[in-house]
């Protein structure tokens, strides 16, 4: 009892009461949340100085909700409650019947507060695959609720959709612990696990081996096409996972365009050392089957290029060969670039471009460490 009392908030504001109440019920606002306490204070004495503690609560709530109340001193207390409240509930609180102060007035006849739990909701949503504004193909999701949540049909309550009204459907699966947990902040786990914890701190707490049931990673049926605005859109109607609740509210996530796979820019390097070389800067990683040794299957430069070598580094493609300088070169992008993906290239697929001579600089011998310090 001691470590609720400790969990009292006194610097608050009253919750909305009837005017000219007896009775003022203090909270720092009208939502409850798992370890809120509720104080009462009064404009008279209720007991005396000898019985403050644990007593009879001096007010009622309907719906029932169970708990104990502690008076703290002769005029204010506080109500613990000791089973965890529904979501989508107000309560309405009123005096106990027959309510009197210490000296023996009847108090309370006007006192009427009113306080609510949240919604059956997603609380929070993280996206994956999405930099900037720039959404992939597999771009998914996960939604936190703050209940645990049923499977059954929660697919079809879920749509991907970009500004054109293109539409994606979705697969929907129970968060995994080991892959999708991430950190937690206040707010996102269960409702009802979190105040089990804020009445019974001690009591254990055990979640299943590895699925997080109020949470649901949200994948695209088939890869998203391309398009701009892309929006993960979730329909009132899921479940609660004990049946009791329904969520009541549309959800949408912003992620952004599947932009096209676009040669961002195609840069002749010349330098004394290297040689002549050619860098390609793709908008996203190029496909997996375009390695060193299939690279020229997919670029061809005209007029041939003898000694041609290919590297691959994330988004670029490097090449290097016996390139003359002041010669007119043009890259032709092959019909078979995409994405890793999947994305289509779009764009210029002839590029051309030539090699300038080396700008002259003074070079200097190289000097080592030793020199220096000799």
């Amino acid at each position: 009892m001691k470590l609720f009392v400790a969990l009292l908030v006194l610097l608050v504001t009253p919750c909305r009461a009837e005017e000219g109440a007896d009775i003022q019920l203090m909270a720092a606002g009208e939502m409850l949340q798992p370890g809120r306490t509720l104080e009462f204070r009064f404009a008279t004495a209720m007991v005396a100085a000898d019985q403050l503690g644990l007593s009879k609560p001096p007010v009622v709530f309907d719906p029932d909700w169970p708990g104990t109340f502690t008076w703290l001193s002769t005029r204010s207390g506080v109500f613990v409650p000791t089973e965890v409240p529904p979501l989508g509930v107000k309560f309405v609180i009123r005096a106990r019947g027959g309510l009197k102060n210490f000296a023996g007035s009847p108090v309370g006849s006007r006192f009427r507060a009113e306080v609510s739990t949240p919604s059956f909701e997603a609380v929070a949503a993280t996206k994956f695959q999405v930099i900037g504004n720039e959404a992939q193909p597999n771009t998914s999701a996960i939604f936190i609720f703050n209940l645990h949540v049923s499977l059954d049909r929660a697919a079809r309550l879920f749509r991907f959709r970009d500004a054109s009204g293109a539409t994606v459907p979705a697969e929907v699966s129970y968060a995994s612990a080991q892959g999708d947990m991430g950190g937690s902040k206040p707010g996102e786990e269960d409702w009802e696990r979190r105040w089990r914890e804020s009445i019974r701190p001690s009591a254990p707490q055990t979640e299943g081996a590895d699925e997080i049931k109020n949470r649901l990673r949200i994948s695209p049926a088939s890869p998203l096409p391309v398009g701009n605005d892309w929006k993960l859109e979730m329909s009132p109607g899921l479940r609660s996972l004990d049946g009791k609740s329904v969520t009541k509210t549309p959800y949408e996530l912003p992620l952004g365009n599947v932009s096209p796979l676009r040669l961002k820019s195609l840069l002749a390097t010349h330098y004394i050392h290297s040689g002549c070389g050619l860098v390609m800067d793709f908008s996203a990683e190029i496909a997996p089957d375009i390695t060193p040794e299939t690279a020229g299957e997919f670029f061809r430069i005209t007029p041939p290029v003898e000694k041609l070598r290919f590297e691959i580094a994330w988004r670029q493609c490097l090449v290097s060969g016996d390139f003359e300088v002041g010669k007119d070169y043009e890259l032709h992008v092959g019909e078979g670039v995409v994405s890793d993906n999947g994305v289509p290239f779009a764009g210029k697929r002839t590029v051309k471009f030539r090699f300038a001579p080396v700008p002259p600089r003074l070079y200097l011998p190289e000097i080592t460490g030793h020199q220096v310090l000799a």
